[in-house]
């Protein structure tokens, strides 16, 4: 059985009296443990269809199963839970707090679940074992966009959710962020999810899903994905 299923999923918004749809009838399936690339043009409803599984933003119409309850149908309190128990976000834009370290803006994720890994080896993990006590404002974009993978990937989350995880990263550091993503889905049979415009990444991926216009124009089951070392970034 999915651990993810979208049927018939749209999301519209208004413009004044015009309404435009973000996501039209989207239909797809994910399987628990799957690495999966998302890939589009800008505007294709890719950062929507992010939102929607992370409960973040609530769907139109139709039915968004996750793990066997359809989100589209709980209410404020529930997505609260949901998004704090099962859901990790790796922001495009970093979310940090301006005002709280490196190690304080990780060890966040305390307040919301117990079920947390080591906030030192998460840390270490991504690269910034040395900058532990340094704030937002002394680390370089790539440095941030990395304090925020360690805290999504300190949840320990069923479910993770990036959003342009490289995309203020050398390809180096890039790559290794990538196979700490991968092994989270190898290894501990997690499921995530990318959203990027390198279609490189999507030779990774066990499931790549194409967006044009708000709906799906593909879906392609990789039966073999390689191993990020044998892509050429």
């Amino acid at each position: 059985m999915a651990y993810i299923e979208l049927l018939n999923t749209s999301k519209t918004y208004k413009n004044g009296e015009k309404e435009f749809y973000a996501l039209k009838n989207i239909n797809v399936k994910i399987n628990n443990g799957e690495l999966v690339v998302i890939l589009g043009p800008s505007g294709a409803g890719k950062s929507t269809l992010l939102n929607l599984l992370g409960g973040i933003d609530g769907a139109t119409s139709g039915t968004i199963q996750v793990d066997d309850e359809n989100i589209a149908d709980y209410n404020e309190n529930q997505l609260t839970n949901y998004r704090a128990s099962s859901v990790g976000f790796i922001f495009q834009f970093y979310n940090l707090l301006p005002t709280l370290t490196t190690y304080e803006n990780v060890a966040l994720v305390a307040d919301v679940t117990k079920n947390h890994a080591d906030f030192h080896k998460v840390i270490k993990s991504v690269g910034l074992g040395q900058h532990l006590d340094k704030f937002p404002s002394e680390l370089s974009g790539g440095e941030q966009q990395r304090v925020s993978i360690a805290r999504a990937l300190a949840k320990k989350p069923k479910l993770l959710l990036c959003d342009e995880p490289t995309g203020a990263l050398d390809s180096k550091t890039g790559t290794h962020i990538l196979e700490i993503l991968a092994n989270t889905c190898r290894e501990d049979k997690n499921t995530v999810i990318i959203v990027t415009h390198n279609s490189l990444i999507a030779e990774i991926a066990d499931r790549i899903i194409r967006l044009k216009n708000g709906e799906i124009e593909s879906v392609k089951h990789n039966k073999n994905p390689r191993k990020i070392c044998e892509v050429r970034w």
